[in-house]
């Protein structure tokens, strides 16, 4: 037990480190998302289906990461903070995916 408190320090900068960078990813995520969403009309079907496909992937792997670390905090008895940045896009690309998944019986028709 007294091993553990001495590394205690040690393991919260680390992860106030990794918080930091998880931080910074979900900025640049949230970035690329609204440059590159698609929501023009023209674009081609199959595109925006891998498109928002790996948004959607990139979102999930954010969301475990983030949850690793805000677990990690929580184990440590460190502040928490309700990210709730990733909600918004996530709602948009499901939201997408399903308007998408319509026009493709279109599209495909």
């Amino acid at each position: 037990l007294s091993l553990l408190s001495h590394k205690t320090p040690m393991l919260q900068k680390s992860i106030t480190d990794e918080d930091i960078k998880i931080t910074a990813k979900i900025k640049d995520f949230i970035s690329s998302w609204k440059d590159k969403r698609p929501v023009e009309g023209n674009l081609d079907f199959r595109n925006v289906i891998k498109s928002l496909t790996l948004f959607q992937s990139s979102l999930t792997g954010l969301e475990k990461e983030l949850g690793d670390i805000e677990n990690a905090k929580q184990a440590l008895e460190m502040p928490v903070r309700a990210e709730k940045a990733l909600a918004p896009v996530k709602e948009e690309i499901l939201g997408l995916q399903e308007v998408w998944e319509h026009l493709g019986k279109i599209w495909e028709a």
